[in-house]
């Protein structure tokens, strides 16, 4: 797999300090990516379930499989589906906001709001759902 999205949130740092536009290009290729919804189903080993790859509301896990169709064709980690993983997308609006406030690029930050804001919903909704699950 290529830049799994939860581990690069921890070398994030060492990106926007040395290598801002680098670090920039790699969060505006996750947001691609998880832009574009790719419904193919994928067999997902410990679940036993055949599922979509990657849904357009939640975060890449990662760039895809260099055996495959890298940066086309994303999360290729079959163990588990990564969908409903509940750090991905606030890594992800943490990591622009954060981007944004280090490197002062309006347009970097233009281009990601809508993004942002798709995925601010997906997190609100988990956190609504899970508080009802405690309440119950």
């Amino acid at each position: 797999m290529y830049n799994t999205y939860d581990v690069h949130h921890y070398a994030s740092w060492a990106f926007i300090i040395l290598w801002p536009k680098l670090q920039l290009s790699l969060n505006l290729d996750c947001a691609d990516l998880c832009v574009a919804e790719d419904s193919e189903r994928t067999y997902f080993v410990f679940s036993g379930c055949n599922l979509s790859r990657s849904s357009r509301i939640c975060m890449v896990h990662d760039s895809g499989d260099p055996e495959d169709e890298p940066w086309r064709r994303s999360n290729a980690y079959i163990m588990f589906p990564t969908d409903n993983w509940k750090d991905l997308n606030p890594k992800f609006v943490l990591q622009v906001w954060r981007d944004y406030k280090l490197t002062h690029d309006i347009e970097y930050l233009l281009y990601m709001m809508p993004i942002v804001i798709v995925r601010f919903r997906f997190f609100d909704n988990t956190i609504f759902i899970c508080s009802l699950s405690i309440i119950q």
